[in-house]
């Protein structure tokens, strides 16, 4: 035998997977698309700032502010997409149901399954619901996404709400 070290040749974790989590994150958006329980939102995604150009031969900032969460953000035009809420992952949407009546708004986050890839942090999610009093337009904000899987074949998305428009401001 060679006295020579062979190297080890192995197959890495997950190696070929990529053809298969994208047939499965297709899938995740074709089951919440033919779901009995989805509904419809104008999602609006934001919109990237424009940045100035400058004149001067000087490197560029890399951090401009330190505060990131004041910022005005600006959102594209909205598109149509389908979505599922997540009772299974959250327990007070059975607390708030009561037939054909809504018991009232939890303060909670709303986990949501969105059918649409790629759906950043800081978009705004507006959607009509059927209430007691009748129809009434609703906003909530994403903060969060939460991969599902180690391939983040699907995501949850944590939403907030934003302000309700159709009540006065006092």
């Amino acid at each position: 035998m060679s006295d020579a070290v062979k190297p080890v040749v192995r197959k890495a974790r997950y190696q070929g997977h990529v053809p298969f989590n994208r047939v499965l994150r297709d899938d995740w958006i074709k089951a919440i698309k033919l779901s009995p329980d989805h509904f419809e939102a104008s999602l609006y995604r934001p919109a990237d700032p424009e940045l100035e150009p400058t004149d001067d031969n000087y490197q560029s900032e890399s951090v401009l502010e330190l505060e990131t969460n004041q910022d005005t953000l600006t959102y594209r035009e909205p598109e149509l997409v389908a979505l599922l809420a997540c009772p299974d992952e959250q327990e007070n949407f059975f607390m708030m149901d009561d037939g054909d009546e809504n018991l009232g708004e939890s303060l909670e986050p709303l986990m949501l399954r969105i059918a649409s890839h790629h759906v950043p942090i800081g978009s705004v999610l507006e959607w009509d619901e059927e209430n007691a009093e009748g129809l009434r337009t609703v906003w909530w904000y994403v903060h969060k996404a939460v991969g599902y899987g180690t391939a983040n074949v699907g995501v949850i998305y944590i939403c907030i709400p934003m302000r309700d428009f159709n009540k006065l401001l006092k």
